[in-house]
Formats: structure tokens, sequence, C-alpha cells
């Protein structure tokens, strides 16, 4: 009679530690795919907080809005070779952007605002970017879209000279602002 106890038992223990070890498993490979959906290129970690994968934070809004831009660029390039530049480059001003986010999501909220109106604006002209060259694909004219990167390169360059400069006379206390 103990032996039969023993037996299911052990069948109990044994069935838990399969739940737990599937219940880990299962765990690993959510956790896994939160991680690459909040990539806003794939491949290369952002520094945006989980969470933002859902939030309704404006920040979180823009961060989504980039990986999808950039998604969806990716998505047409892998069949059209010619656009490999305009890949590499969408890629880096995507993760200069996303950078850019998640430093906003920090800043006192009197600053808050105005970054991410602006950040919203680099995110809008990617999108276009990514749009214009989804849409045309062979056909995109690689000096248009050279073009519209490089002034959104040399935005993103002023925003980061003008935050820095926000930065620098709030540490001087010469913001005027309490």
């Amino acid at each position: 009679m103990s032996l039969i106890i023993l037996v299911a038992v052990a069948a109990a223990v044994a069935a838990v530690a399969g739940v737990v070890f599937a219940f880990a498993v299962g765990a690993t490979a959510v956790s896994k795919n939160n991680k690459q959906r909040n990539e806003v290129v794939p491949g290369n970690k952002s520094a945006a907080p989980a969470n933002w994968s859902g939030s309704h934070e404006p920040e979180a809004k823009l961060h989504r809005r980039l990986r999808d831009a950039v998604a969806g660029l990716h998505t047409i390039a892998g069949n059209d070779p010619s656009l490999a530049s305009t890949v590499a480059a969408v890629d880096k001003d995507a993760l200069d952007i996303d950078h850019q986010l998640v430093a906003a999501s920090l800043l006192a909220p009197r600053f808050k605002d105005q970054a991410l109106g602006e950040l919203a604006e680099a995110v809008e002209q990617l999108e276009e970017i990514a749009a214009h060259a989804v849409g045309s694909s062979t056909r995109t004219s690689e000096r248009s879209v050279r073009e519209q990167l490089e002034d959104l390169s040399d935005r993103l360059k002023s925003m980061r000279l003008a935050r820095a400069e926000v930065d620098e006379a709030d540490r001087r206390g010469q913001t005027g602002e309490a």
C-alpha cells in the first residue's frame, strides 16, 4: 500500500515539475518575443522600456511607429537590393530617433512635450521616406531618398544640439522657468 502511495506522490511531483518547466520555457519564449518586438531595427537592441510595446504614452507610440516604418522598409528591401543603402540610412536614423525618444521620455515635463513634438516630426518624416521607398521600390530615385535622409539627419543633429543647449542652460539655471 505504501508503495502505491509513494508511486502516486512521485507521479504528482513529476507532473508539477513538468508544468513548472513548461511554464518557464513559455515565459522565456514570450520574453524573447517581446524584446524582439521592441527592437526598432531588427537585431539592434533598443533602450526603450519593455512596457512601450503596449503603452499609450506618446513616446511609446512614436517608438512603435518607428519600428513599423522600418519593418515595412525591410520587408520590401528583401526583394529589392537597390534599396540597401536606403535601408542602411533609414536604420541609422531610426536608431538615432529611438535613442532620443528614450532620452526625451526621461526629461522634466517642461521640456518633454517640446522634445516629443520635435521627435514626432522626425518620426513622421522617416515614415514618409520609408513609405516612399516601399511604394516606389525599384522606381525610387535614390538621390531623392538620400536628400530626404540627409535632411532628416541634419534635423536630428540640430535637435541634439538644441537639447544639449537646453540641458546646459538648465544646469546653469538660465532657463527662467521654475
